[in-house]
């Protein structure tokens, strides 16, 4: 029999999966849990009960609900809740710092009609088909079945919501048929007619491109010739009429309108001419038009763009042309599903297809200008692949990343020693893995994707060694975590994995992340200090969204939640935010580790009343710092044991650790599978109010806090420090250590130190 003092000073490898119980050889092993909830890893090492969430109000008519963050700036941020048909938003009272939902100056919420249906906003398994992007004031959504849309902030309480309208794009391919369109004018509103039936009802607020057929064969201008009124040439890649009789200068035409001379206009002799003809602009050999009303499949009519007209060759049957393009984006092909912002362009995808705007032109999608091809026209992409795979999502990088249903690609420059644009881009498949539709996320250098199946998150980023980027599974370690117990989706089949995430880097970078069985789970992830930490969480209710959008108080970054409950036998969805964790040295009776709970703050009273969100629900309270007892919600009321003048009121949780299998005390070889005890153990806290302690999670002893040095009539000081403490229990073969904090406090486990007797078989 020996005995053995291991040390537990490292916390933060987090809850790791029982198909490592055995491994002891793992490097992170002793610094794992068998079982962590409610508790955050930190990247120094300790575990810090999370901070409880506040209740800031209730889903639209309590209807299920996407929560998508608005950060005008980190000082004016908004959480927006879409549901059907309607989005609503979420903000700070910067004279209160109470979180609510915006309100109009008539004191109602303000809210925005929307296109969006339950079939719009989700898939079976509860993950979210809206993707977005925002740049400034504008939010850009997109999703299947619908326009890309804009959600665009006209002040600090206004919003409005708009189908996103471009201009001149983008295009499908060039025709490569017989059939032919053309114009009945140049200009203006215009009718468009075609040899076969290839416009339909869906195709309203698209674009039709036309181009000077090739039979038309505009003579090229050229110096001294003689030329009439009327004439047309080709110069610079556009086309000039003619408003003069004479010989051509020798001032070649670029002018792209108005009317410009290109030579003296003046008489020269032997033989006797004019030299110099005065130009006027016509169009550029191409030109497109907005359809704005559908005829039949044959004819459309719709306003030529008015950066250009459309060519002389086109208009009347006579001209009639092959080269036409019909627009990228309607009802038929479908709409783009992904978006993102990447050198200073906005890009969509949809399938295979990326398509980016022109630079600095968020709404222009123009492939040239004036007949030139330059590097800030629009460009349009096809990711190339043994299989045909649609792109689930975008995201800015060293290169702009594609993650497909099979891959992920990097679309950026073919030469390095150019611009990036139309005639100089490439993408080049990464890695194999293949993603699922949910929005990923960066954290410095790396992204976090989740795979095909919502199993895995792997971690993506550019490794110089290899030249490239490389995808390794963050997840290895915790299967179990992101699998969860999944959901019964159509069809009777089980759907799991993760549905939802959103990266809060402040103050420990976490990546919060939902199951389909609705439990919220957290990723600790610095990749400087080699930390990623796998933990759990419960909130007493289904987590159907997240979002994570700058804290007020600029200490953070603040996670909201829609938590679908039953509350009264009806149901509820809150929405929430997390709080702060307690930091040393401030006012303990602020400390709020209670969730869906709400604080009064005020003269001493008994009852605190607005809790209709809980009633008929059993809650805690803390008051003045000190725990009092349960009470249950009547009447939107909770009557307290003594009146106080902070209390607050919400959900009670538990925190947990369950240390892995200590590994020590063994006099010949592995501590495994042998009878052991730990006799006691010292806990090493740092502003902790409450804690227990044990072998196992049902036996179980209080730490002790209470001195006779504190007043009873008082709240018991936050304790920091070293208990020592004898440990329940008797001879077992498993050695774990637990740690529990079940009340209204903050608690922070910076190590456990046990005495460990082990006996050898």
């Amino acid at each position: 029999m020996a005995k053995a003092s291991p040390a537990l000073t490292n916390f933060n490898a987090g809850e790791i999966s029982p198909l490592l119980d055995a491994r002891v050889d793992f490097e992170k092993y002793p610094n794992a849990a068998s079982l962590l909830e409610n508790f955050v890893p930190t990247v120094q090492g300790p575990l810090k009960k999370r901070a409880g969430t506040r209740f800031a109000g209730t889903s639209k008519n309590n209807g299920q609900c996407v929560l998508i963050p608005f950060e005008y700036s980190v000082s004016q941020a908004y959480m927006v809740e879409f549901g059907v048909g309607y989005a609503r938003f979420y903000t700070t009272d910067s004279s209160t710092g109470e979180r609510g939902l915006l309100l109009n100056a008539s004191g109602l919420p303000v809210e925005v009609a929307t296109s969006y249906t339950l079939s719009h906003l989700f898939n079976a398994d509860g993950s979210t088909k809206l993707k977005y992007a925002q740049a400034g004031d504008v939010l850009y959504l997109c999703c299947p079945g619908l326009p890309v849309c804009t959600l665009r902030r006209t002040s600090a309480t206004g919003f409005e919501f708009l189908y996103y309208e471009t201009k001149n794009g983008p295009f499908k391919d060039l025709n490569d048929s017989s059939t032919t369109i053309y114009a009945n004018a140049q200009s203006g509103y215009v009718r468009l007619t075609a040899s076969a039936p290839i416009f339909h009802s869906g195709m309203l607020d698209t674009w039709v491109y036309l181009e000077t057929p090739a039979h038309a064969a505009v003579k090229p201008w050229i110096s001294s010739e003689p030329v009439w009124p009327g004439n047309l040439r080709r110069s610079d890649g556009k086309n000039y009429i003619s408003q003069t009789n004479a010989y051509t200068g020798t001032v070649q035409p670029v002018h792209t309108e108005g009317l410009e001379w290109d030579g003296p206009n003046v008489m020269e002799l032997n033989p006797v001419h004019m030299v110099g003809v005065l130009w006027q602009y016509s169009d550029p050999g191409y030109g497109s038009v907005m359809i704005k009303n559908v005829i039949s499949s044959y004819e459309v009519e719709g306003w030529v763009w008015s950066k250009s007209l459309l060519p002389l060759h086109v208009c009347g049957y006579e001209n009639r042309t092959t080269r036409w393009a019909l627009g990228a984006w309607d009802q038929a092909q479908g709409y783009p599903t992904s978006v993102a912002f990447f050198r200073s362009r906005l890009w969509f995808a949809r399938g295979q297809k990326v398509w980016a705007s022109v630079v600095e032109d968020f709404t222009d999608f123009s492939p040239q200008d004036n007949s030139e091809v330059t590097a800030d026209m629009a460009i349009s992409i096809t990711l190339a692949s043994g299989q045909i795979n649609d792109i689930q999502w975008l995201l800015p990088d060293k290169d702009l990343i594609a993650g497909t249903a099979a891959g992920e690609f990097a679309i950026g420059e073919l030469s390095n020693g150019d611009a990036l644009g139309p005639n100089n881009i490439r993408a080049v498949l990464q890695s194999e893995y293949g993603s699922k539709s949910i929005q990923p996320v960066k954290n410095g250098s790396s992204i976090l994707f989740i795979q095909r199946a919502g199993l895995k998150a792997r971690e993506f980023y550019y490794n110089i060694g290899a030249d490239g980027y490389v995808s390794e599974d963050a997840a290895v370690v915790a299967e179990h975590i992101t699998a969860g117990d999944g959901v019964v989706v159509s069809g009777g089949r089980k759907a799991f994995g993760i549905v939802a995430m959103a990266l809060a880097q402040e103050p420990d970078p976490v990546v919060w992340m939902v199951r389909s069985d609705r439990q919220l789970i957290g990723l600790t992830w610095n990749n400087e200090q080699k930390v990623k930490g796998w933990h759990r969480h419960s909130v007493s209710g289904e987590v159907e969204s997240v979002g994570v959008i700058p804290a007020f108080e600029g200490d953070r970054e603040e996670l909201w939640l829609c938590v679908k409950r039953m509350v009264n036998g009806r149901v509820c969805r809150c929405i929430e935010y997390m709080d702060a964790m307690y930091r040393s040295g401030e006012d303990p009776s602020e400390q709020f580790y209670l969730d869906c709970g709400l604080s009064y703050r005020g003269t001493p009273t008994q009852v605190v009343q607005g809790l209709s969100h809980l009633e008929g629900c059993e809650v805690a309270v803390l008051a003045d710092g000190a725990v009092q007892s349960n009470a249950l919600v009547r009447d939107g009321a909770i009557t307290l044991a003594s009146a106080a003048s902070v209390v607050h009121v919400g959900l009670p949780y538990t925190a947990t650790y369950r240390s892995m299998r200590i590994e020590a005390a063994a006099a010949d070889g592995t501590a495994q599978g042998k009878t052991k005890r730990i006799n006691k153990a010292v806990f090493r806290l740092l502003d902790t109010g409450s804690g227990r302690y044990g072998a196992s999670l049902d036996k179980l002893d209080a730490l002790m806090f209470r001195t006779p040095q504190h007043a009873m009539s008082k709240a018991v000081p936050l304790f920091s420090g070293d208990k020592l403490v004898e440990f329940p229990g008797d001879y077992g073969e498993d050695g774990y250590v637990v740690f529990v904090s079940d009340q209204p406090y903050a608690a922070t486990l910076v190590g456990i130190f046990p005495q460990v007797t082990t006996q050898d078989r």
